[in-house]
C-alpha cells in the first residue's frame, strides 16, 4: 500500500444549465457511522492502492457519514478480474466504478443478485432524479423493458472526447493546409512522409499517422458512413430508421480499402495495431507524429507540443455530411447494489451525492485546499495543487474520484457554477475549445442510443455479438495489413459473419430502435 501518498494529500437533446440547489438530500445518510463492503477499479495511473487513500473519498465519507471497505483492482486485466469476482458468488455490498458490462448486469439481475433501484431513487436519490427529470433519455438509457434500474451510469458531457488531430506546424513547414476530405488527408500524409514536416534535418523520422489500436481508426472510417465505435457497430443514418451494422455495411470495405493503402505506402504506422500507450506516446512526444487520435493533445504529445496540434471534424461521406458520434447523455453502468447489502437506502443516498453540484465539483476536482483552491477572492478563476513529483493523470487519478474508468457522477458544466470552465489550467481549458473537440462535437448526432435490454434479449445477443466483434476486429486487422485479400475475401468476411448471426441482431436492434423512438415522442 502507498501509505506515503496519504500523507502527501447538433441533432440531439442537450441537457440545459440545470439551476439546481447545491445538495438535495441531508448529510450524513445516518447519526452513526454505516460501513458497506465495496467493489470498485482504479484508474491506470493511480497513485494509491485503495479508494480510502484518495482524499475525494475520504471526503465524500466524511460529508456522508458512510464508510466503504473497498476491493480494489487495477485497470488492467479488470474485466477478468471482476468476472473472477462475481463467479465467486460473495458479492460486496455496491459496485462502484465497477465498469459492469450491461451483460453482466442482465445477468445479475436475473438472478436476484442486483437491486431495482427504480422504486427508490425518488425518494433516495434526489440529485440523480432531478437529472433524470431534466432529460427524460437518462431514464430511457437505463430502464430495461420492464422500467427497472439496476445501475447507474455516469452522466457526461455532449463534448466528444477523443478526437482527430493534426500537427499543424508541420503544416506550416510545408506550406500545407488543413485536409478538409479524406483525399486530401492522404495527400497531406504522402507529403509528411516525404519531407522533413518536423523541421529537424532528418526526412525519415516522421511517422505521417499513427494509431493505438483498430479503435482509434473508427473517426476516420465515419468518412465511409460506418461507426464501428458504437453499439457493435449498429447505428441509424440521419434521415432513415433503418438500423445497420457497420460491420457488414456497404461503406466498410471501402474503408478497409483506404486504410490499406495508407498502410502500404507507409502512412500509416505499421505498429498502430501492435504498439502499447507508453510507445505511442513516446512517439508522440519526440515530435515524429502528424495525424493521431487522443482525448487531448498533451496526452500523447506532452504539454510543449500540445499546442502545435489542431482538432479536426469529421471528414464527409459521400453525402456531404460531416457525421461523428454524439456522446449519449450517460453511460456505462457505474453503480450498483447488490441484494447482500443490508442497508440499500443508505448506500443510494452515499451515491447520490455524486450527482449533487457540490458532489461533481468533489468527483471531478476533489477537495478545496487539497487539490485544488481559488486564485482571487471573487472566485472567479481556481487552479490545481499538483505536486511536483506527479504527473496531472496520476495526480488527478489519486486527487479525484472522476479520471480513467466512468464513475458515479455527473460533469460540473451541468450546473449554474459551471466549475470546469473556471480553471486556470490553459491546456485543459483548450480542451473543448474550436483548437482541439469542439469541431467534432460540433458534428456530433446520436447514431445510436443507449438501450437496456431484456434478460432474453440479452442472453441471445450476448451470444452472437462478442464473437462478431471478435471476428470483424481480426478481419479489419487482416485486411489493413494485407493478410487477408479484400476484394477476393470480402464475400467470405460478410457470410461468416452472417452466418454468425449478426443479421438477426440487427433485426433485435431494429425492434428496440423503434420501441425506444416512440417511448422519446412520447416523452
Amino acid at each position: 500500500m502507498k501509505k506515503w501518498f496519504a500523507m502527501v494529500l447538433c441533432l440531439c437533446l442537450l441537457i440545459p444549465s440545470v439551476a439546481f440547489a447545491d445538495v438535495l438530500g441531508e448529510y450524513p445518510v445516518s447519526d452513526e457511522v454505516i460501513t458497506l463492503t465495496g467493489w470498485g477499479v482504479l484508474p491506470t495511473s493511480s497513485m494509491v492502492d485503495d479508494f480510502n487513500e484518495n482524499p475525494a473519498f475520504q471526503e465524500l465519507e466524511k460529508i456522508t457519514g458512510v464508510h466503504v471497505d473497498w476491493e480494489c483492482v487495477t485497470e488492467d486485466g479488470s474485466a477478468e478480474k471482476r468476472a473472477l469476482r462475481l463467479a465467486q458468488g460473495d458479492l460486496p455490498d455496491i459496485f462502484f466504478r465497477g465498469a459492469l458490462t450491461d451483460e453482466e448486469v442482465t445477468s445479475l439481475a436475473g438472478t436476484g443478485q442486483l437491486i431495482d433501484l427504480s422504486g427508490m431513487i425518488e425518494e433516495y436519490a434526489p440529485n440523480f432524479n432531478a437529472l433524470m427529470e431534466r432529460d427524460e433519455t437518462i431514464r430511457l438509457a437505463i430502464s430495461d423493458s420492464t422500467g427497472a434500474i439496476y445501475a447507474l451510469p455516469q452522466v457526461t458531457t455532449s463534448s466528444l472526447t477523443e478526437h482527430m488531430i493534426i500537427n499543424t506546424r508541420w503544416l506550416d513547414n510545408l506550406g500545407l493546409e488543413i485536409p478538409q476530405t479524406v483525399d486530401e488527408l492522404y495527400e497531406v500524409l504522402k507529403a509528411f512522409k516525404e519531407q522533413d514536416a518536423n523541421g529537424n534535418g532528418d526526412p525519415n523520422d516522421e511517422i505521417p499517422m499513427s494509431a493505438c489500436g483498430l479503435n482509434q481508426l473508427n473517426y476516420l472510417m465515419h468518412a465511409f458512413k460506418v461507426y464501428p465505435d458504437n453499439y457493435y457497430g449498429m447505428f441509424v443514418y440521419p434521415g432513415t430508421s433503418e438500423v445497420q451494422c457497420s460491420y457488414i455495411a456497404d461503406g466498410m470495405k471501402d474503408a478497409m480499402k483506404y486504410l490499406k493503402k495508407l498502410y502500404d505506402e507507409g502512412l500509416l504506422d505499421p505498429e498502430s495495431f501492435s504498439q502499447n500507450q507508453d510507445t505511442y506516446t513516446a512517439k508522440g512526444t519526440a515530435d515524429t507524429l502528424g495525424y493521431l487520435t487522443v482525448a487531448g493533445a498533451f496526452v500523447n504529445v506532452g504539454n510543449e507540443l500540445h499546442w502545435d496540434y489542431q482538432g479536426l471534424a469529421p471528414f464527409p461521406d459521400s453525402e456531404g455530411n460531416r457525421l461523428t458520434n454524439k456522446r449519449a447523455s450517460c453511460g456505462g453502468n457505474q453503480f450498483a447494489i447488490t441484494s447482500n447489502c443490508e442497508n440499500p437506502e443508505a448506500a443510494l443516498r452515499y451515491v447520490d451525492y455524486l450527482y449533487s453540484e457540490e458532489g461533481t465539483t468533489l468527483a471531478w476536482m476533489g477537495v478545496e485546499g487539497v487539490s485544488w483552491e481559488w486564485m482571487d477572492e471573487e472566485k472567479t478563476t481556481w487552479h490545481w495543487l499538483k505536486p511536483d513529483d506527479l504527473t496531472m493523470n496520476q495526480f488527478r487519478h489519486s486527487y479525484a474520484i472522476q479520471g480513467g474508468v466512468g464513475y458515479p457522477s455527473a460533469h460540473p458544466i451541468y450546473f449554474e457554477s459551471s466549475m470546469w470552465d473556471r480553471q486556470e489550467d490553459p491546456i485543459e481549458a483548450s480542451l473543448d475549445t474550436e483548437q482541439f473537440r469542439k469541431p467534432a462535437t460540433d458534428c456530433g448526432v446520436l447514431l445510436w442510443p443507449t438501450i437496456k435490454w431484456s434478460v432474453e434479449d440479452s442472453e441471445t445477443l450476448s451470444f452472437i455479438l462478442p464473437d462478431c466483434q471478435t471476428y470483424y476486429t481480426a478481419s479489419a486487422v487482416d485486411f489493413i495489413t494485407g493478410v487477408r485479400d479484400i476484394d477476393a475475401d470480402w464475400d467470405e468476411y460478410i457470410n461468416t459473419l452472417k452466418s454468425m448471426g449478426i443479421e438477426e441482431a440487427i433485426a433485435m436492434c431494429q425492434t428496440a430502435y423503434d420501441n425506444y423512438m416512440v417511448q422519446i415522442n412520447e416523452a
